[in-house]
């Protein structure tokens, strides 16, 4: 009996140790060598045939693009800061706040706008009554058909504007 169990646990240990080395010579299997980069094989391009009519789908790239939108003499309506405002974006590149929440009608030629590889700039700028100084605000945000949502600074503070177009 003793004998068995030493002849079945040697078969054992051999079988172990066989499996252990096994793992050394195949590919991937824990040997020092790395395994070797696949090697690279010559491509064919194939042309669309005339009967190709599939049509792709287009890819985020595409689809993420700057929006062509000419916002020459386009009339907006919403809030900056909170404020209720209704204003034109001139085709001479000025802005034209027909209404700025209790301000009333604004006309500056210094309230300018540009389009610049799809981001929309607008720069604000007024004289304040008091001292004199120049106030100014500048915001951006990515130029779209129906509405538009800017965010920057007014005299280093934080601002933002949410407009559709009226």
């Amino acid at each position: 009996m003793k004998t068995s169990n030493r002849l079945l646990a040697f078969t054992s240990l051999l079988g172990v140790s066989a499996l252990g080395l096994t793992g050394c010579v195949l590919p991937f299997g824990g040997g020092d060598e790395p395994p070797a980069p696949p090697t690279e094989t010559g491509t064919t391009e194939t042309e669309p045939t005339e009967t190709d009519t599939t049509e792709t789908e287009p890819t985020e790239t595409e689809t993420d693009a700057p929006v062509d939108v000419d916002l020459g003499d386009t009339a907006w309506t919403g809030t900056i800061d909170g404020e209720d405002v209704e204003l034109t974006f001139n085709a001479d590149g000025t802005i034209d706040f027909d209404s700025w929440g209790e301000l009333g009608e604004l006309d500056s030629d210094k309230d300018t706008w540009e389009v610049t590889d799809g981001e929309l700039t607008i720069s604000l700028a007024y004289e304040d009554n008091e001292d004199k100084s120049l106030i100014q605000a500048e915001m951006s945000g990515p130029v779209a058909e129906d509405s538009l949502s800017l965010s920057g600074t007014l005299q280093g503070y934080p601002m933002t504007a949410e407009l559709d177009r009226a």
